[in-house]
């Protein structure tokens, strides 16, 4: 038996290590285990240690089935976690958020740098993918969502809506947090008076590529007619702009 506080040296470790190799251990020994290292925080040179033993190595279906089994025990009947479980989640994350309850910079940075060189494989994006879609299609967690981006309106938005309140005040507001959320979709201008008019304010840089077709028949299928008003027409001749507009809040549909 091993005197208190002494530890094997490195070169024990990795013989005990070799030794153990490609054997699996029993659900006794990992229970004894775990129970074990109970309410005992990892070191950071553990967590370094175990990063770098994990570093570039990918999951196949066996190893996360093993996770998924080992994660059961932490659901409840309804096969969520439990209030505990998300206690302890939560507790855990606390030092990874600012004075505002938001994640700081270092963690997004950290988080930025991890995920920067993995390739997701086309199954990971879609399952992703999904998931995001549930999660809009869900009124509450649409608004979850919204309630995590920035609370104030882009440049781009900004001069859009001085224009639509030059030529139509009072008759547009701006929808960039919500309330208005047609079927997963939040347009950034809406018409104030009953009449399902949306607009879309999209970047350049973001949107580049995007099917716009298929997004005015997403807004259609719920009634809505959409604009959508790309950033270089904003920075360019606004009479043209006033005339887009003119042309689809006067049209009849």
């Amino acid at each position: 038996m091993p005197l208190l506080g002494w530890h094997h040296s490195k070169a024990s470790r990795k013989a005990m290590s070799l030794a153990h190799l490609g054997k699996s251990l029993s659900r006794e020994h990992c229970a004894a285990l775990s129970a074990a290292r109970a309410g005992k925080p990892l070191s950071q040179e553990h967590k370094n240690s175990l990063s770098l033993s994990l570093k570039g190595r990918r999951m196949n279906s066996s190893w996360r089935k093993k996770i998924g089994l080992g994660a059961l025990g932490n659901n409840n009947a309804a096969g969520k976690r439990s209030l505990e479980t998300r206690a302890r989640i939560s507790e855990s994350n606390c030092g990874n958020r600012n004075a505002s309850g938001k994640r700081s910079q270092e963690f997004c940075r950290r988080m930025s740098k991890l995920l920067a060189d993995r390739e997701l494989s086309k199954e990971t994006c879609d399952k992703m993918s999904a998931a995001v879609t549930r999660r809009w299609q869900d009124p509450i967690e649409a608004h979850k969502l919204i309630n995590g981006w920035l609370e104030s309106p882009t440049l781009p938005e900004i001069l859009t809506g001085t224009l639509l309140n030059k030529l139509y005040p009072g008759e547009f507001s701006y929808n960039g947090r919500g309330p208005v959320i047609v079927d997963g979709r939040v347009p950034d201008f809406v018409h104030n008076n009953g009449r399902h008019l949306a607009i879309a304010v999209n970047g350049d840089y973001w949107h580049k590529g995007e099917d716009i077709r298929a997004l005015k028949s997403h807004y259609a299928k719920s009634g809505y007619k959409l604009l959508v008003i790309w950033e270089h027409e904003i920075n360019s001749d606004w009479s043209k702009l006033e005339q887009k507009l003119s042309k689809f809040v006067e049209a009849k549909f």
